[in-house]
């Protein structure tokens, strides 16, 4: 598209200038008179006024007492008011100065515009040079550099949006830096995301999700409580809304339940526990567990008192691990007795310099995993950590909310990315594989949970209002 150059600052200020002098002039012109016409008949005399001064008092060493009389002073008499052409001139200059100052101050904005339109352009024009480079880059199969390219003509384009907001051409090519984006970054978009399984409501702060067949579990840290759901077996529909199982202040055998901090699924274990259930850890290092049968009960714990800050838990064939802040340590309970009751295992090896403050969540396949809330994944591999590290093409924010793990050893590793309103899809080597996005909504927007049921193929995406159930993407 031909765009028309615009017309220099220099001559629309000028020309702003003199239509500005030309109007005060023809203004001055009608208010005052000419000086030798208003000399001859508008010109006055006047006499000049008297001396208002007191008189100077006689000495009054010579004069007796009795004639010693106040002076009187004139009365004030205030000078008459102005007339004729000074008069116009102070009225003149009342009205002038004001207008004045409107016409500076709008030459300033308007030079101030310019100066602005000038600098957009110039973004939009660098904008479209790095979208050009991007291309070229991929041309050459250099995705890296396209990646730099396309994420600074983007860049360019904010900036220009705020300078003089959005026009056609900045549309055309925020729309091709975002197809060129999308083929580059692997972006596969979510379909199914239109009818959630449940909201939630505004003063609700969901914080993790369980899913064990068609029971669903919902931990709100905003309303301390624990949900039960119940969906239809595709997953498509709730068939049954249970209310909280479990909230904080509940006594529960004896135990007053504290802050709700985390879940976790306990499958069904030979010879110890019969049936599947919840565990529900409190900020107090309490572990509740919960089935609908038995409904809530207290998991006793050898060593409770020992225990220093839990965050989190998780089990794995049977066993239970708790991450302890304040220890750094990861404890593994054996199931004993009627409960945990033999000590636990100091998971990490002694010579493991862990630290587990920050820790966001935990996962384990025959390894542990723990991200961090600086967006970091660590793998520990037989209580040592495994050399890893997530491969940032997709640009990491540091801000990561949750992640589900694959049991399989070449399975894949999904981060809920909170900022962006996205979900991060690496290989367990850390290799970036693809990311997903919702389709034409904000259905994404306050991700904050992600559970993989590999049963049935469904991930279960938790946001600050809703729960959606989508099949995985093949």
């Amino acid at each position: 598209m031909e765009r028309v150059p615009a017309e220099p600052i220099g001559q629309r200020l000028s020309a702003a200038a003199s239509s500005a002098s030309g109007w005060i002039k023809e203004f001055a012109a009608k208010v005052l008179p000419e000086r030798d016409s208003q000399s001859q008949s508008g010109s006055q005399s006047y006499a000049p006024a008297d001396w208002v001064g007191g008189a100077p008092e006689p000495s009054t060493d010579s004069l007796p007492s009795l004639q010693r009389q106040p002076v009187p002073v004139p009365a004030y008499t205030p000078p008459p008011p102005t007339r004729g052409s000074r008069a116009r001139l102070f009225i003149l200059l009342a009205i002038l100065l004001p207008v004045l100052a409107f016409a500076i101050v709008g030459i300033l904005k308007l030079s101030e515009g310019a100066a602005s339109q000038a600098e957009g352009v110039k973004l939009v024009d660098q904008a479209e040079g790095q979208l050009i480079k991007a291309e070229q880059a991929l041309n050459l199969d250099d995705k890296a550099a396209a990646r730099s390219a396309l994420n600074d003509a983007q860049r360019y384009l904010n900036e220009a949006i705020n300078l003089i907001g959005l026009n056609e051409r900045i549309r055309d090519l925020s729309q091709r830096i975002r197809t060129e984006l999308q083929k580059l970054m692997n972006v596969r978009l979510l379909y199914s995301l239109d009818l959630p399984l449940t909201e939630f409501p505004s003063d609700a702060s969901p914080h993790r999700v369980v899913i064990f067949d068609q029971d669903v579990y919902v931990l709100d840290i905003g309303r301390q409580m624990v949900e039960h759901f119940r969906t239809d077996p595709s997953r498509s529909f709730l068939e049954e809304r249970s209310g909280p199982v479990l909230q904080e202040g509940d006594i529960v055998e004896g135990v007053t339940v504290g802050r709700l901090v985390d879940i976790a699924w306990q499958p069904r274990i030979s010879g110890f526990a019969d049936k599947a259930s919840l565990l529900i850890l409190d900020r107090n290092n309490n572990v509740f567990r919960y089935n609908r049968v038995d409904d809530a009960t207290v998991v006793r714990l050898a060593d409770a008192a020992k225990l220093q800050s839990i965050g989190q838990l998780e089990t794995y064939n049977g066993r239970l691990y708790l991450a302890d802040e304040q220890a750094n340590q990861i404890l593994r309970y054996v199931p004993a007795g009627l409960g945990y009751d033999e000590p636990p295992d100091n998971w990490f090896d002694p010579q493991v310099q862990a630290n587990l403050a920050g820790i966001v969540a935990l996962s384990i396949d025959s390894d542990i995993w723990l991200l961090m809330e600086n967006g970091t994944l660590l793998r520990y591999s037989q209580g040592r950590q495994f050399p890893f590290s997530l491969d940032n093409s997709a640009g990491l924010t540091g801000r990561l909310a949750d992640m589900a793990l694959s049991s399989a050893p070449d399975g894949r590793i999904y981060l809920a990315d909170g900022s962006q309103d996205r979900i991060l899809v690496f290989d367990k080597s850390g290799n970036y594989i693809e990311q997903l996005q919702a389709a034409e909504s904000d259905a994404l927007r306050g991700l904050r949970g992600l559970y993989l049921d590999e049963v049935s193929g469904t991930l279960f995406i938790l946001t600050q209002t809703a729960l959606y159930a989508h099949p995985l993407p093949n």
